[in-house]
């Protein structure tokens, strides 16, 4: 009979996870469509209206809308950064009822039937449930864990 499963491994929370997490798990770059309409929608009325204030304001909301998507995943960094989780060691858990976090802020427990997709990534695995996603890095899992991952993702599947 072969023994159950268990991988236990802890790591730190910071800069450098936080940008993998948002670089892995954003799906597509953030497009200039909504800032580029909002300048031409603004520059448009500034022409033909009398009252420039409403066209100043859509090209200002456009201007806006750029930097948010320059420094989209900056801020989205930096308010990890800021966060109380921010520096403190995770423990992360695999075995054969599920992933289980720990750490001085929280502790949680996601069984493998609540999973509704574990998608690989380069760097690591998006795991989706019903109440969203999360990221896990596969620079803390050892060989033997993301082939139980792996195997777990094709128990999901089937």
């Amino acid at each position: 009979m072969a023994t159950p499963f268990t991988y236990s491994t802890n790591f730190v929370l910071d800069k450098d996870h936080f940008n993998e997490c948002y670089e892995q798990s954003i799906n597509a770059p953030r497009g200039n469509t909504k800032a580029i309409i909002f300048i031409l929608l603004g520059g448009g009325l500034l022409f033909l209206s009398d009252s420039p204030y409403l066209a100043w304001f859509l090209i200002a909301l456009g201007i806006l809308e750029l930097f948010s998507n320059r420094y989209h995943q900056a801020w989205w960094v930096l308010r990890q950064m800021l966060s109380r989780a921010s520096k403190s060691t995770v423990t992360i858990t695999l075995d054969e009822q599920g992933i289980t976090t720990q750490s001085h802020y929280f502790a949680s427990q996601t069984p493998w039937n609540e999973f509704t997709k574990i998608e690989d990534t380069e760097k690591g695995y998006l795991l989706f449930t019903k109440k969203g996603k999360s990221y896990l890095s596969k620079k803390h899992l050892s060989t033997q864990a993301q082939e139980f991952i792996k195997q777990k993702s094709l128990a999901i599947i089937n």
